[in-house]
């Protein structure tokens, strides 16, 4: 007889007990032929029940077992014979139920074991995961019911396979993790809201920009960040748009982390999910740049419409006084003053189409080695032949060979001295030097005349902009500082700028001779130390830092390059603290201020870094680019500028103490 027959047996031969001595109770005083019959009627009663037992049991779409309290297999249904992979019952009974279970899940059945018949709990439910003979596993829902018969206390066990649901709700985490991964690596803030507007994700863009988790900004939304000038008409829009089921688009400012606000363009539209519910789908896109761009190109064409107008209308003035005029030498006079606006077309035009090449990417150069010292002689001597209130003087001028576009290279000095001479209309000296400095051309031209803001000084190089100080007093379109700072990029060079309002201004360019890069490696062990001629590391391991001095002349080239050498060494060191000292840095670093704070500082950050301590260069111009890149840092990483070394390396000492 098998175990599950012997159970059934044992199960039926309580049942008549139990009628027969209800039944005994029930026919105490009737006659033998009475009580026979009450007695065939609960036999046949208790026959039935078992039959549907058996049949309920065997035939359930669920598996079904019966187990003791060792977590022996008593008895099982076809159902979960099949589940198991298994042929016969006999496989199964008698067996442990960890047998069939997943090795990482073996602690499911140990809890119900312990729920049940420790703890006494009438019923426990768990789900778990299963193995079968063939070494499948998947996933079940199991259910256990106490119930008490002469073997004890026993667990019938119903068996659920949920591998499909499982899998899909699998399938959903992975694509909620997939659209999260996504949005994150979006250059935009994603976001979506209900039916009712209300905000209910925001991907790691949005939560950088403000400055808080994604926890504050689904609690308190964006209304409080929004511009006050912008709030009103964009949550109008906001509402018609959830009232009409329209595409969302809007312009408005929001508020960073910094409290500064920039420009974004909203977007948002409504879908429809499986159970018929609205949500909103929508992006922020940074656009402030863009605006300001459209501001400066508006900007530009009403002082290009006025310093395009200007010599056309001299030169019809004196067309028509030379019409009229029969002397000779007032013919002549008129020619001539008709000449020099002929030759200001000629320059706003021959920038504006600079301009246009530089942005096609078709400006030619042509290179070949050129005496730098003999063409600042020339151009100094053409330049003093225009002017006869500013002296020029050359005050160094060492000889040196270049190898580069000498029309180029020509085209940005002469700018310099064309905005020397006026920009200082009271002044009557600019100054040039041009001396060799490790294999670089440096550069300088200084006047006397009205300065540059500190706020204007970075401005100066994006196209179209002027000085707000000078826009309206002075000619010209703004493009000349811009032309120039790409001719120098081609030759991998830079310009920079020191200035004063009120006292001048001396503007710079660094040209390598050969053209080439200006970075000479001396030497590294690639774990400890970097050493260059613009760059040294070390890592210090007393005080658990890296330790970087900059050196000399800076640009984007070696900006970049030295900072993921700091980088590699910070990860390779496993240190979180940086001595970031500028005090030797001379030059321009500014083209590579916005990826310092876009690209390297997150990423020093991602490596381990908590504390960033830069000692300032004595150049403003590299003042303001630091200043720019320390703009929007990751709000975990401290950081502070200092005017010494000793201050820093004390800030440095106290942190590593109190943490």
């Amino acid at each position: 007889m098998t175990g599950s027959e012997e159970r059934i047996r044992i199960l039926e031969q309580q049942n008549r007990e139990l009628l027969a001595e209800n039944l005994r109770l029930k026919t105490s005083g009737r006659s033998e032929n009475d009580s026979r019959d009450i007695r065939e009627a609960a036999v046949e009663q208790v026959r039935q029940s078992n039959i549907r037992y058996q049949t309920i049991f065997e035939n359930s779409l669920l598996g079904n077992k019966i187990i003791s309290s060792d977590l022996k297999i008593l008895q099982v249904n076809n159902t979960l014979v099949s589940m198991l992979g298994c042929k016969t019952k006999d496989e199964l009974i008698g067996h442990h139920i960890l047998e069939f279970s997943h090795p990482d899940y073996k602690a499911d059945w140990q809890k119900l074991q312990e729920k049940l018949w420790r703890k006494n709990l009438p019923s426990f439910s768990l789900e778990t995961c299963m193995v079968d003979k063939k070494g499948n596993d998947f996933w079940v829902s199991v259910t256990s019911i106490l119930f008490t018969d002469d073997g004890g206390t026993l667990g019938f066990t119903i068996v659920e396979n949920i591998n499909e649901r499982k899998l899909s709700q699998h399938n959903l985490l992975l694509r909620e993790r997939w659209f999260r991964r996504m949005t994150d690596i979006m250059p935009q803030q994603v976001w979506s809201a209900d039916a009712s507007g209300n905000i209910r994700f925001v991907n790691n863009q949005s939560c950088a920009y403000f400055g808080c988790d994604e926890d504050e900004l689904l609690i308190n939304g964006w209304q409080d960040i929004i511009h006050p000038n912008d709030a009103g008409g964009c949550m109008t829009a906001w509402k018609h748009a959830i009232k009409t089921g329209s595409p969302f688009t809007y312009e408005f400012r929001l508020r960073n982390a910094g409290g500064y606000y920039h420009w974004f363009l909203s977007r948002a539209v409504p879908v429809i999910d499986d159970n018929q519910n609205t949500i909103w789908l929508g992006t922020n896109t940074d656009i402030d740049l863009q605006k300001a761009k459209e501001t400066q190109k508006d900007e530009f064409l009403s002082i290009a419409s006025h310093e395009l107008k200007t010599p056309l209308t001299s030169l019809k003035l004196y067309n028509q006084l030379a019409a009229k005029n029969g002397s000779p030498d007032k013919k002549q006079e008129f020619i001539e003053r008709s000449f020099s606006h002929i030759q200001r077309l000629e320059r706003l035009i021959s920038d504006l189409l600079d301009v246009s090449k530089i942005n096609a990417g078709k400006m030619n150069y042509e290179i070949q080695p050129f005496e730098f010292n003999d063409m600042v002689t020339e151009l100094t001597a053409i330049v003093q032949s225009t002017t006869t209130k500013h002296h020029i003087k050359v005050e160094i001028n060492e000889p040196a060979t270049v190898t580069g576009d000498k029309h180029r290279i020509e085209q940005v000095l002469n700018n310099y001295l064309a905005n020397a001479i006026k920009y200082s209309p009271n002044a009557n000296e600019v100054i040039i030097c041009s001396k060799v400095v490790a294999n670089n051309i440096v550069v300088s031209v200084q006047d006397h005349g009205i300065g540059i803001s500190k706020d204007d000084l970075t401005k100066l190089f994006d196209r179209y902009y002027r000085a707000d100080n000078a826009a309206m007093k002075f000619e010209g379109l703004g493009l000349g500082l811009y032309i120039s700072a790409e001719v120098l990029k081609r030759h991998n060079g830079s310009l920079w700028i020191e200035s004063e309002p009120g006292k001048g201004s001396i503007f710079y360019f660094i040209l390598p001779l050969n053209g080439e890069s200006l970075i000479q490696e001396n030497g590294t062990d690639g774990h400890s130390y970097y050493y260059s001629n613009f760059l040294n590391i070390n890592y210090n391991p007393e005080k658990y830092r890296l330790e970087a001095d900059w050196v000399g002349y800076q640009n984007l080239e070696s900006v970049k390059k030295g900072c993921m050498i700091m980088l590699d060494l910070l990860r390779k060191n496993n240190c979180s603290r940086v001595l970031n000292d500028n005090t030797k840095v001379m030059g321009n670093w500014s083209e590579a201020a916005d990826w310092g704070a876009e690209y390297w500082f997150p990423a020093m950050v991602e490596a381990g870094l908590t504390r960033f301590a830069w000692i300032y260069s004595p150049s403003k111009f590299s003042q303001l680019a630091a200043n720019k890149t320390l703009e929007n840092v990751p709000n975990e990483l401290q950081t502070r500028f200092f005017d010494n070394r000793e201050e820093a390396e004390h800030w440095l000492n106290t942190s590593t103490l109190l943490n």
